[in-house]
């Protein structure tokens, strides 16, 4: 997996992480992730050895021991794409898309959705969509991930996500990289969910596109015909909504029609 993943390092030891913010530092800012956070938390970006030792002195060490710590060179002005394909009952669907971020309810930066264009198929329908040449890279380097998992016979995920980052090194080179892949339930499962009903209901349907949506905060409302998953006060996050929307889309090659009017994110 060495040419589709970004340089970095997992480690289990804060002496392992020094020995590789060592080897990664003289090419610009780490990024550090906590490999139990989720939704764009518990990371942070160091560019010293003292930001570095500041963070392990604070950082649990039966949590490093047990889970670890991710270290990798760090994008700027980057984006997240959302590749992905789910086999259920007999059907496959492949899909391409990308994550939005908002701020939670302290102000922080995280994950608040994704915007997938799905197809009925595997990798091959989703190659023959009209799509540029970024995604295409992305596609490949998620199947190369994907493929590396033959060397575990047996191995089986009906659900996998994979989050290909893409964006500006420290030197301006543009690279790409799958970030991580997510073989569970994940953050854009209500979107491929409501996809997959879609296919379900109307077998002559090709392309449909789906929004999972989740913002913090009060007074938002959901727009018509969206699906509210949640809209309340969470515990843990606050207040919050979580709503998904889909409809079939006007990709050439799709017998369906979509009004750009219904959901102006998926058009940029």
């Amino acid at each position: 997996m060495r040419d589709v993943v970004l340089p970095g390092y997992a480690v289990f030891s804060a002496r392992n992480a020094r020995v590789a913010a060592k080897r990664l530092t003289p090419y610009g800012p780490v990024r550090l992730k906590r490999a139990v956070a989720c939704g764009s938390r518990g990371q942070i970006v160091i560019a010293t050895a003292d930001e570095l030792d500041a963070f392990l002195d604070a950082f649990p060490s039966e949590e490093l021991t047990a889970a670890g710590l991710v270290l990798e060179s760090n994008l700027h002005d980057a984006i997240t794409l959302s590749i992905g394909q789910i086999a259920m009952d007999g059907g496959v669907i492949s899909y391409h898309g990308v994550q939005r971020f908002t701020d939670d309810n302290d102000g922080r930066v995280v994950y608040g959705g994704s915007d997938l264009v799905c197809v009925r198929g595997g990798w091959e329908a989703l190659a023959e969509l009209p799509i540029t040449k970024e995604v295409r890279l992305g596609i490949k380097q998620a199947i190369a991930y994907e493929r590396a998992m033959d060397a575990y016979p047996g191995f089986l995920a009906s659900r996998r996500n994979y989050d290909v980052g893409q964006g500006l090194d420290a030197q301006g080179k543009w690279r790409s990289g799958v970030f991580e892949a997510s073989w569970r339930s994940g953050g854009a499962s209500t979107a491929e969910l409501a996809a997959l009903t879609a296919f379900a209901q109307d077998p002559g349907l090709h392309v449909v596109n789906a929004c999972s949506i989740k913002e913090y905060g009060t007074g938002h409302e959901p727009p018509p015909h969206a699906t509210v998953h949640f809209h309340d006060y969470d515990p843990q996050d606050g207040p919050m909504i979580r709503y998904t929307v889909s409809t079939p889309s006007i990709i050439p090659g799709s017998s369906s029609h979509f009004s750009r009017a219904y959901h102006p994110l998926l058009w940029g």
